[in-house]
């Protein structure tokens, strides 16, 4: 092999141990698409890493698929092979599921509009996923040690779910306030270890869905701009005002214009497809916490990227807001202010871009965050 072939198969191994546990004989279904030589090169390691690791791995390859479109019948037939791992590393989805839309999957009182979602819900498989990935982000960013990164996350995680509000200000210009009382955080650490766990490959956020309704305020984009199409790092910063939970203005230079722009075509898209309108609605508040990430244009490594936090707008990660679509936007240094209402509590988790959580002086060869 290459020395590049080398690097990423040296990451993908640690990936797949630290992060996957990966077992001999489990089954694992990788998505892929042909046109992006680094995508080619990052799911062609991953299946030679699980094939040395003894597992059983398939490679499958479709055309780019963006928010609104719709995945090949092959892959749909494939995740309902049951794998006991999925991975997708595409150009940008893997696209919903026309059959799911049309006649929802149903289990028990449960039903699923995506394959994908039954086969994490009901714990069958377990799945990271890579959007948009390049080998320099997943080089630098995947590389990580995964035992202290855990528990920074869980530290965190923990300090979000005992708060009520989180309010987030930053020199740009942001000053916005959401309710999280009782609302549940995510916690993407690189732990892949448990079925029914999804994650990106890249690991090091927390988020929370906020209660819908009740966040408002101004917030100042200044680190990225996620449309249908692409990752924009702003040459002005877009400000966007946000009142009862949902977008009331848009404002700024072309970035902000094709916010908008966007915006607008997802609502044609969903009115086609029957979905609601919560495209404008708040339907995640997110951290990042990975040291090694950079703010670069690919919202999977930038939104991970130490000193930063993200909004997205649509889709939600409770069930409460369902939506086509899910775009994430960055803010550049905030400060992370968490409440707690009735006992008066107050704790600034970062400030001006630097966390206010610290590593134990033990060692961290081993989860310390369980």
């Amino acid at each position: 092999m290459s020395t590049l072939e080398n690097e990423i198969a040296g990451v993908a191994t640690k990936f797949c141990t630290d992060s996957l546990g990966l077992k001999p004989k489990e089954s694992v279904l990788i998505i892929s698409n042909p046109h992006s030589q680094d995508l080619v090169k990052i799911s062609g390691g991953f299946y030679g890493v699980s094939k040395g690791l003894e597992a059983n791995p398939t490679l499958v390859y479709q055309p780019k698929k963006g928010q609104l479109d719709f995945m090949e019948e092959a892959v749909r037939y494939a995740l309902m092979s049951n794998p006991s791992v999925v991975m997708t590393f595409t150009e940008d989805k893997i696209g919903k599921d026309r059959v799911g839309i049309n006649a929802p999957y149903k289990l028990g009182n449960r039903e699923y509009n995506h394959y994908f979602n039954l086969l994490i819900k009901e714990r069958i498989s377990r799945a990271t996923m890579g959007p948009r990935m390049t080998i320099d982000s997943f080089l630098r960013a995947a590389d990580v040690n995964y035992h202290e990164l855990r528990f920074i996350v869980n530290e965190v995680g923990i300090k979000m779910d005992y708060s009520d509000s989180i309010h987030i200000t930053s020199k740009a210009g942001t000053d916005f306030t959401a309710n999280i009382k009782d609302k549940k955080s995510h916690c993407w650490a690189g732990d892949l270890r448990r079925l029914g766990t999804a994650e990106n490959c890249l690991p090091g956020e927390v988020f929370v869905s906020p209660v819908p309704g009740y966040s408002q305020g101004t917030l100042v984009f200044d680190g990225l701009i996620t449309t249908l199409d692409e990752c924009i790092i702003p040459k002005d910063p877009v400000t966007v005002k946000v009142l009862k939970g949902k977008i009331s203005e848009i404002e700024g230079g072309i970035e902000a214009e094709k916010l908008r722009e966007t915006l607008d075509k997802a609502i044609g898209d969903s009115k086609k497809l029957r979905y609601p309108l919560n495209n404008k609605k708040i339907g995640e508040i997110g951290i990042g916490l990975n040291p090694k990430a950079a703010i670069v244009p690919n919202i999977s490594e930038a939104e991970k990227a130490l000193t930063t936090c993200h909004i997205a707008f649509g889709r939600d990660y409770d069930g409460m807001i369902q939506c086509l679509t899910h775009l994430d936007h960055l803010i550049r240094d905030p400060t992370i202010e968490l409440n707690k209402e009735h006992k008066k509590f107050s704790y600034v988790l970062m400030e001006n871009g630097k966390l206010n959580v610290k590593l134990p002086k033990v060692s961290t060869k081993t989860d310390i965050c369980f």
